[in-house]
């Protein structure tokens, strides 16, 4: 069993490395990446008419983040 401590050292090692290395390279190159936004709400049938004004909501909550984030 000591012969794969090496091996699990190492994948630990890279597990943390490489997530860590892109953010870093992402962040220090300027990179900016969009964020999507996904709204789930029903827009048609019964349910539609009480959710259309969570939808407005949403859709000016996510475009205030985006001007402001400019």
């Amino acid at each position: 069993m000591s012969g794969w401590r090496p091996f699990w050292i190492g994948l630990g090692l890279a597990a943390v490395a490489v997530p860590l290395g892109w953010w870093l390279w992402s962040h220090f190159m300027g990179i900016d990446r969009p964020i999507r936004v996904g709204i789930l709400h029903s827009t048609t049938g019964a349910m539609a008419i009480s959710e259309k004004s969570m939808i407005d909501g949403e859709v000016l909550a996510a475009s205030s983040a985006v001007r402001s984030r400019r």
